[in-house]
């Protein structure tokens, strides 16, 4: 072989060693460690600037991280592409508190998914910062004799499975006497398990996604308790009524009640491996993660129910079609039977809490004719639906103050139209101007965090101005006694759920206590709810029972439509359980809050105590208590 070739080949395969190992060098760098802290010397007299540039943009940056943690992933939330009727692309969890449905079914069963990525959280916190940072610093006027020079924002992020890092290119050169120097960049890291809970919640939702979990317990419930007519006899000669109405109430309290104890496993909850009824199983082995979920009957709830009429549900003898010999039927034997057809859609918070950050998502259970809904490919959801609605065409102007008519600051202003949201702007120097949409009798929505949204209702067909006033939300430190004898102190692992809803002015909020101990108010009346969850070391029986439901169904697309019917049954089995938690304590009443009240700094809760009850049918009917209202001190 010529040695000029063997030399040329060796020669080129040293060259493809090197750009190789130069190529993985820089892709591990680029994969495993794109942004690494650097330690940038600074000067002595540079010094204060640097501190305070770092607090803001950790200040910043941990508002952002915390913000999508509680919105589902996103810190702007993304645009709701059919804003009609009762639910809309997120849920309004409290007040202004706003959590991103992963899945939901749109009023015209449209299906969308918004579940977030790692890479799209990341933009998220960045433009967040980028956006925000200036807020904190300023214009720097804490240093005088200082001339500052200041460059153009960009923010990177790196989300980990227990820290967030980011770091920040911001030119800011500053010169004092001959003295000078450039910052070239800060960095930020937050020590918060953001990677481990997004992994968590993902996985939850696949697994809910692929079983139909929440869909199937939703059913199981509905099967097991007396106040839901699914199908069943009665030893009824007149056959049962029930009112629609009704029938919604006591489901909506009793899927509050019973969601409550839904659980996954391996998260730091310990069940019977033989009784696992309220067991999601998800893949999950990490015992430091904390996971809930939640259902509040003040949120959005859909309930049909076919046969109705006039708002009943009415079940039938079977001698109705005997006639004039039904008389003599009867004299030998009296039964009535039911068999009711169920669509239901509502929201479950998911919440998962580990080392002190909470990660949650809202999802939509759907029931659909008294089965899980069927789990075809969603739509995406899509931008710009609003769009042409929302051009503007009015000039107005919007000022935001507070309760004492202070101007605010950075708030966000949308106007809202029967069915359609158009956002604005943010308002400055106490105003936002510019053009609105043409429409009679519609509202302006201001929010800023901190506060309860503001809303004016005005019509926009002519120019004008409107005046809207947002309430501070006061944080107070959260105290619960037991009425029980003792020292009133929770019992171990003893949990109370606190609800408050302000309905006049469309506020509500809630705490798990002792995982949460700060709540936010604002003056008002509200109806107060305390659940005291205590835990049974022995566990609490419930025995398997198996039900068989028929009914007349819609017999395909084409035959639904046509008024087509066929027979269909089908046998639910619920399995005997253990349940290791019962509701032990609870009261319903009104309390008043004033202005007065919130300049304190603890509001002390008194929740009564039942003791065990031993049917769990009977947990929405214990037996109340002489109310004692709670304390500000």
């Amino acid at each position: 072989m010529n040695t000029k070739a063997q030399i040329t080949t060796f020669v080129i395969i040293g060259i493809l060693v090197v750009v190789l190992a130069v190529g993985i060098y820089y892709l591990r760098d680029k994969l495993l460690d794109r942004i690494s802290p650097k330690d940038i010397q600074v000067p002595d007299q540079a010094q204060g600037v640097k501190i305070f540039v770092e607090e803001c943009f950790d200040e910043t940056l941990e508002r952002a991280v915390t913000l999508l943690g509680q919105q589902g992933g996103y810190i702007e939330l993304p645009s709701d592409p059919i804003h009609v009727g009762p639910f809309t692309n997120y849920l309004s969890v409290f007040g202004s508190n706003r959590v991103v449905y992963w899945y939901y079914q749109a009023d015209n069963n449209v299906k969308y998914i918004q579940v977030p990525t790692i890479p799209s959280m990341e933009q998220e916190i960045s433009t967040y910062v980028t956006n925000h940072l200036m807020d904190c610093l300023g214009t720097f006027n804490e240093f005088e004799g200082f001339m500052i020079k200041k460059g153009r924002i960009k923010v990177e992020t790196d989300i980990s499975h227990s820290e967030v890092i980011s770091r920040m290119t911001f030119p800011l050169e500053i010169a004092k006497g001959d003295f000078t120097f450039t910052f070239p960049e800060f960095y930020g890291t937050l020590d918060v398990p953001l990677g481990d809970l997004y992994t968590v919640a993902k996985r939850v939702y696949d697994e809910q996604e692929d079983d139909l979990f929440f869909e199937k317990k939703t059913l199981d419930i509905m099967n097991f308790y007396e106040q839901v007519p699914v199908v069943g006899e009665t030893s009824d000669c007149v056959p049962p009524i029930w009112l629609s109405e009704n029938v919604k109430t006591d489901l909506r309290s009793i899927l509050r009640d019973n969601i409550l104890f839904f659980r996954v496993k391996g998260t730091n909850y310990i069940i019977n491996k033989n009784h696992n009824f309220f067991e999601m199983d998800a893949g999950i082995d990490d015992p430091a993660v904390e996971a809930n979920f939640l259902f509040s009957p003040l949120w959005p709830f859909e309930m049909r129910v076919f046969p109705e009429k006039d708002g009943l549900l009415k079940g039938k003898s079977v001698t109705e079609a005997l006639g004039k010999a039904r008389g003599i039927a009867e004299s030998f034997v009296c039964l009535s039977t039911y068999e009711f057809l169920y669509d239901v859609k509502y929201p479950l918070l998911a919440i998962f809490n580990k080392n002190g950050y909470t990660f949650q998502f809202a999802t939509m259970v759907v029931i659909d004719k008294n089965k899980p809904r069927t789990n075809d490919d969603p739509f995406l959801t899509f931008e710009g639906y609003d769009q042409r609605f929302c051009q503007g065409q009015t000039d107005f102007i919007v000022d935001t103050v507070d309760t004492n008519f202070n101007n605010l600051n950075n708030v966000s202003v949308s106007y809202q139209c029967i069915n359609h949201r158009c956002p604005l702007g943010i308002s400055e120097y106490g105003s936002w101007r510019g053009k609105v949409p043409f429409c009679i009798n519609g509202v302006f929505i201001a929010e800023k965090e901190g506060y309860h949204f503001g809303k004016s209702y005005l019509s926009t067909n002519t120019e004008g101005s409107a005046l809207v006033s947002l309430e501070p939300l006061t944080t107070l430190n959260v105290n619960v006694l037991v009425n029980r004898a003792g020292s009133g102190r929770l019992e171990k692992n003893e949990k109370v759920h606190i609800q408050l809803e302000e309905p006049d002015k469309e506020y509500s909020t809630f705490v798990l206590y002792p995982d949460q101990q700060t709540i936010k108010l604002i003056p008002g009346n509200y109806k107060v709810r305390l659940l005291l969850i205590s835990p049974q070391p022995d566990g609490y029986e419930i025995g398997e029972k198996k039900i068989t439901n028929c009914f007349e169904a819609p017999r395909g697309a084409v035959g639904g439509v046509l008024g087509l019917t066929e027979e269909k049954c089908q046998t639910v089995t619920i399995p005997g359980t253990t349940v290791d938690e019962l509701v032990t304590g609870t009261q319903e009443f009104s309390f008043f809050v004033t202005e007065n009240d919130l300049t304190r700094n603890t509001l002390t809760f008194y929740v009564p105590f039942h003791g065990v009850i031993r049917d769990v049918t009977e947990l929405a009917q214990l037996t109340e208590q002489q109310t004692v209202l709670p304390e500000f001190t």
